[in-house]
């Protein structure tokens, strides 16, 4: 993977992982000292995801019993929204500064799955989490403290990023795929809602084939690979069993100039065989 591509995927996560940290130890320095259990947290589905998270990684400890260790299986959103569900306990300046945030927190969450789950980035993603932390660090309502030390080491040095490793978190996927990691993260996706539309549109419909068409470079691939994770994301909607990305290219542009691409399909019948063998054995476990 390109090196600056993974350094924007990379320094997303280190920003919003720090943020994370520092939501979990308001939970954790606030609420855990005022509970017996797990009260706190207001909404029983959460709260039943949450314990199915710790007791996976933790067999026969019991969550109650380990309130600061269960803290860590919150996920970015679930923190701020215990939070705002804690009105009575948690002090009132701290309340007003997470609910002076919570669209960006909202939007931010949104940009934790993409890049958690190598979902295409889009324009904006890096600078909106960027401006976020940088608008909540010197507010001191909340010590944000492992904001503060991540924007510093971007300071000291930004390479630190690729000491970091983006943990799988598995998915709850309703069609296997195996769409590549997108090599757009340096820009992120940039418009072309309409294109997206009107592909996806097509391929939710009757067309049985779909081409785009259009000069070298201006985008083609990128289109077609974000309209391919959009029908992964529909979930229990989408209509397929499996999607699978199978690229016809013969050559490649690299930073020595035009390399051919080993073994690359020539034919109809290749792109084919190309496609049964990375659906063998795996479109049965999804089908419905």
């Amino acid at each position: 993977m390109n090196t600056k591509i993974a350094e924007i995927r990379l320094t997303l996560y280190s920003l919003i992982s720090a943020l994370e940290t520092d939501l979990r130890d308001v939970v954790r320095t606030v609420l855990v000292p005022s509970s017996n259990d797990l009260s706190f947290i207001k909404e029983l589905e959460v709260r039943e995801k949450i314990i199915k998270r710790y007791e996976k990684d933790n067999p026969g400890l019991s969550a109650c019993a380990n309130l600061d260790t269960l803290i860590e299986f919150l996920d970015f959103q679930e923190s701020y929204k215990i939070i705002l569900q804690n009105k009575e306990i948690i002090p009132s300046p701290i309340i007003a500064e997470i609910k002076s945030v919570v669209p960006d927190l909202d939007k931010t969450a949104e940009i934790r799955n993409r890049v958690m789950h190598s979902r295409p980035l889009l324009a904006g993603d890096f600078t909106h989490v960027f401006a976020l932390v940088s608008k909540l660090i010197p507010e001191k309502r909340i010590e944000w403290s492992a904001c503060q030390r991540t924007i510093q080491k971007l300071d000291d040095d930004p390479s630190f990023v690729f000491s970091l490793k983006i943990p799988h978190e598995p998915e709850d996927l309703h069609a296997f795929h195996n769409l590549p990691m997108p090599d757009f993260d340096e820009s992120g996706f940039v418009g072309r809602e309409t294109d997206c539309e009107q592909v996806k549109n097509l391929l939710l419909g009757n067309s049985r084939v779909v081409s785009v068409i259009g000069d070298g470079g201006v985008g083609k691939s990128a289109l077609i690979l974000k309209v391919a994770y959009d029908i992964v994301d529909m979930g229990g909607k989408c209509p397929f069993d499996a999607i699978v990305w199978s690229s016809a290219k013969a050559a490649m542009l690299t930073t020595s100039g035009v390399e051919s691409i080993r073994n690359a399909l020539r034919d109809f019948s290749g792109v084919l065989e190309n496609i049964a063998g990375k659906l063998s054995g795996r479109v049965r476990d999804y089908s419905r």
